[in-house]
């Protein structure tokens, strides 16, 4: 009863053919679920298209969400829109890595980018070392869309209750948190 989006990246499953889709699509349709591929997309338009519709996996046809890179900046999801993909779009904002690239310009500009794309960007990934850090960017993110965090207390991230008490709209958990 608490999960509102299982989030996987389907090339780290072995054997996966159309059955395992279709089995997918009915649970998220039975348990009121939404798929999110963790795809971490950055390519343009054309090799994107490609991927969405004709590759094997044929993520359109299953997945109600796709992550993505929005290294391409306003041309990337201007991309996403005019290739009509049906998936929405998480954009990956912020890494709470050390020496990770992704600083407050960058997840300031990604907000941004996100604010200007609405019907195709639902929300953003972004990684908080604290309540106040994740409630400062919850405020930059336009009304409407979701913010994603981490919340894996076994590797040192806010527990996901501290993270939705912040203000995130939904929090990653390792399903060994239930256990």
């Amino acid at each position: 009863p608490h999960v509102a989006m299982i989030m996987f990246n389907v090339e780290a499953i072995a054997d996966v053919d159309a059955a395992f889709f279709e089995k997918l699509k009915a649970y998220a349709g039975k348990y009121d679920f939404f798929i999110l591929e963790d795809r971490q997309y950055v390519a343009p338009l054309a090799p994107l298209d490609m991927l969405m519709r004709n590759s094997y996996y044929r993520f359109s046809a299953w997945a109600d969400f796709i992550s993505m890179h929005p290294l391409g900046g306003m041309e990337a999801i201007a991309d996403w829109q005019e290739a009509e993909a049906e998936p929405g779009v998480f954009l990956y904002a912020k890494w709470s890595k050390k020496d990770s690239l992704t600083n407050d310009n960058y997840m300031r500009k990604v907000f941004e980018l996100g604010g200007k794309y609405p019907q195709q960007v639902a929300g953003f990934f972004c990684e908080a070392e604290s309540p106040e850090e994740l409630r400062r960017m919850r405020n930059k993110i336009a009304s409407g869309q979701l913010m994603i965090v981490p919340a894996l207390p076994e590797k040192g991230k806010l527990i996901p209750e501290a993270a939705l008490q912040a203000g995130s709209d939904l929090a990653i958990v390792d399903s060994a948190y239930w256990e």
